[in-house]
């Protein structure tokens, strides 16, 4: 089941601070990256996909994604690895250089899936579960039957 869309700024805030209240970033299950050596290690010669979250402390769109990810990781987090890279600190300023540049993050949060070290999908500001397991299926497979099934999982459907 797809995700809706909210089109509403106001959707976007009531949506944000129920997920601040699920717990935020704070209770992410996805694994923290802050150096480039770590992202050089744990995503570029992972011997799965991975999934990389840029993001920065106190991003309301960081927040409103956190029950999506969450339940993207207890679906295929045996057979994906799942990550967030502090690109930025709450105040904007660029945590590594590099890494911005190669990978053209201009907005937060930018997702993107890794395959053998390369980028292969992007999602850009997209809380659309549904989008982001159909490119899952593709690289690693649907989940077993016996993971929990995509929707009706109240704040982590979103």
């Amino acid at each position: 089941m797809d995700t809706p869309k909210h089109n509403s700024p106001l959707a976007l805030v009531a949506c944000a601070l129920v997920a601040v209240a699920a717990g935020g970033c704070g209770a992410s299950k996805l694994g923290l990256l802050k150096h480039e050596v770590e992202f050089n290690e744990q995503v570029l010669r992972a011997d799965r996909p991975v999934v990389v979250e840029f993001y920065k402390p106190g991003c309301a769109g960081c927040l409103f994604s956190d029950p999506m990810l969450d339940q993207l990781v207890d679906e295929y987090g045996d057979r994906v690895i799942f990550v967030r890279f502090e690109l930025a600190n709450f105040w904007g300023q660029i945590a590594s250089e590099s890494i911005w540049k190669k990978y053209r993050v201009a907005f937060f949060p930018t997702v993107l899936l890794f395959v053998g070290g390369r980028e292969k999908h992007r999602w850009v500001v997209d809380y659309n579960g549904g989008a982001y397991r159909k490119v899952l299926d593709e690289v690693a497979g649907p989940p077993p039957p016996n993971k929990p099934a995509a929707g009706g999982r109240g704040v982590a459907a979103m």
